[in-house]
């Protein structure tokens, strides 16, 4: 007997594929533990993008610093209560705006870690 070539690949819709189709079927525990791990993931994501829009934040309540402080420097000229009531108000509302971006950000690196180790437990929870 001589052996027969393998068969050629074919294009046929009714044709079978190799792909994740062809996997024996995950168990309900299996694909929760995927389910989870995907979710994690992207909450990581958006836990790092939260990051660094509160970097990005804190420069821009740099620079409203700056315009309060060239504000009540022009201001001078006219009143002095303006000046003063502007760069009052100005630094009083960027040093407010720098707290709350610094404490968010600590925060969001808070609960980054807590989800990348929630992710390495389930990972390592893998069957086999």
């Amino acid at each position: 007997m001589t052996a027969s070539p393998a068969p050629t690949p074919t294009l046929d819709a009714d044709a079978p594929r190799l792909d994740a189709s062809n996997d024996p079927p995950l168990s309900a525990a299996e694909r929760t533990r995927l389910e989870k791990i995907a979710k994690y993931r992207a909450f990581a994501k958006s836990l790092e993008e939260n990051i660094e829009a509160m970097v990005r934040q804190r420069r821009w309540q740099w620079v409203y610093t700056a315009i309060s402080i060239v504000v009540g420097a022009v201001g001078w000229h006219w009143s002095r209560l303006f000046a003063g009531g502007a760069v009052a108000t100005g630094v009083g509302c960027s040093l407010t705006g720098l707290y709350l971006s610094y404490v968010r950000a600590a925060h969001y690196r808070v609960e980054l870690d807590k989800t990348l180790e929630e992710i390495e437990t389930l990972e390592g929870d893998a069957p086999g």
